[in-house]
């Protein structure tokens, strides 16, 4: 089987998006199957963000960029143009494709070249979504002014889909109730977790380093819109009760320097380790140093129809977390985490987080639970089986 799978996000570019993408073509890879990834131009540079994974993983695939010169976040839109003529005008000489796949998210075009590229070529069409629903108000200007022009296009390629492969059970629900997308086939497919990289591996040596008993790990974007702010609010006496406990950071973004301001404001500076975002491969070990994770502390209800990727991976190392609304398919009656439901509250957060340092019976129940889940429906090998199972079936 022959797939041109249109992507927004595909290493070495970084961030969760990425990585979901290069383990589906990498499973792909292993079952067999040829994958044609069509992606924008490396920004990591641009953005100075750091490699997730070594470029020589990155030569066992067939991967056509755009113009380097078509720079965020101008290659939402344009990369995707370049990338569909290539294949309509060049590609397609040499490669005789089976399928078309397409990345989705709320704003960028992968999903409207890919039904463009589809139809063109008459061939079954499939989206995949990251991430489905975004927050405007937390936007900028320029980016919300272009999310509400072009939201309509974007969302209208859903309904060239054969099959929309949703991320969780509240976003194909959601979806299904459209009117318009009543003749699409909403199945789900899961991000996943290997699960060869992320298992439980007791670590004590960042513990030692920063002379803790206790270590809180927050990884990903340090944004307000994923709730830092209220976070760091709960930090500040959280940290004043239980003087052995550290929180590390991993991370960059437009929050950082308001967390290093107010924690030296407030005298506890000296207990929040930040660190730059990391490649992914030794994410593992971090995680599996520290005792609770943190996932999103967010005022937005938005997030209920995702699962982040970090919960999964917490979840995997047998570390239990705390998070605002996300989907029932991983954290149902706090039966892995802990939700917080007033995330407006930072002795809430904070004595949530108390709770869970002082009871270690707790975090192992919450842990073993999360475990059994990982291994039950969230494993990379697993799913991509399913999945190819299914779409052999439409090429059929």
């Amino acid at each position: 089987m022959k797939i041109l799978y249109f992507v927004n996000y595909f290493p070495p570019n970084t961030g969760a998006a990425a990585n979901n993408s290069y383990n589906i073509v990498d499973y792909l890879l292993k079952f067999g199957h040829q994958s044609i990834i069509l992606a924008p131009g490396d920004v990591s540079e641009t953005l100075k963000l750091k490699y997730q994974l070594p470029v020589e993983n990155l030569k066992k695939f067939e991967i056509i960029r755009s113009n380097s010169l078509i720079r965020f976040p101008f290659n939402l839109v344009f990369s995707h143009f370049q990338n569909l003529f290539k294949v309509l005008f060049k590609i397609i000489r040499k490669v005789h494709p089976d399928l078309i796949m397409s990345q989705y998210h709320t704003f960028h075009f992968a999903p409207v070249v890919g039904g463009i590229c589809a139809t063109k070529l008459r061939l079954p069409y499939i989206i995949r979504a990251h991430d489905i629903f975004i927050d405007l108000d937390t936007l900028p200007f320029f980016y919300k002014t272009y999310v509400r022009l072009n939201f309509p296009l974007i969302y209208n390629s859903i309904k060239k889909a054969n099959v929309f492969y949703a991320t969780t059970m509240e976003m194909k629900n959601y979806l299904q109730k459209i009117n318009k997308f009543k003749h699409v086939d909403f199945k789900i497919h899961y991000n996943g977790v290997d699960t060869d990289l992320f298992f439980p591996k007791p670590e004590e040596t960042l513990k030692k380093r920063f002379d803790c008993e206790n270590l809180i790990l927050y990884t990903g974007l340090l944004s307000k819109d994923v709730g830092l702010e209220n976070l760091i609010l709960a930090l500040r006496n959280l940290l004043k009760i239980n003087k052995n406990t550290h929180v590390l950071i991993i991370g960059e973004g437009p929050y950082k320097n308001e967390i290093v301001n107010y924690s030296k404001k407030h005298d506890f500076f000296e207990k929040i380790h930040l660190l730059t975002p990391i490649p992914h491969i030794k994410m593992p070990y971090y995680v599996n140093n520290c005792d609770i994770g943190i996932g999103r502390l967010s005022r937005s209800n938005l997030f209920k129809y995702i699962i982040p990727v970090k919960c999964l991976e917490y979840s995997a190392c047998k570390i239990p977390f705390i998070t605002s609304s996300i989907s029932s398919d991983l954290l149902s009656n706090d039966d892995v985490g802990i939700e917080i439901k007033n995330v407006n509250n930072p002795d809430f957060i904070a004595n949530k987080l108390i709770q869970l340092i002082e009871d270690k019976t707790l975090r192992d129940r919450l842990g073993n639970n999360g475990l059994k889940k990982i291994r039950d429906k969230y494993t990379w090998s697993d799913i991509m089986r399913k999945f190819i199972q299914e779409i052999e079936v439409l090429i059929t």
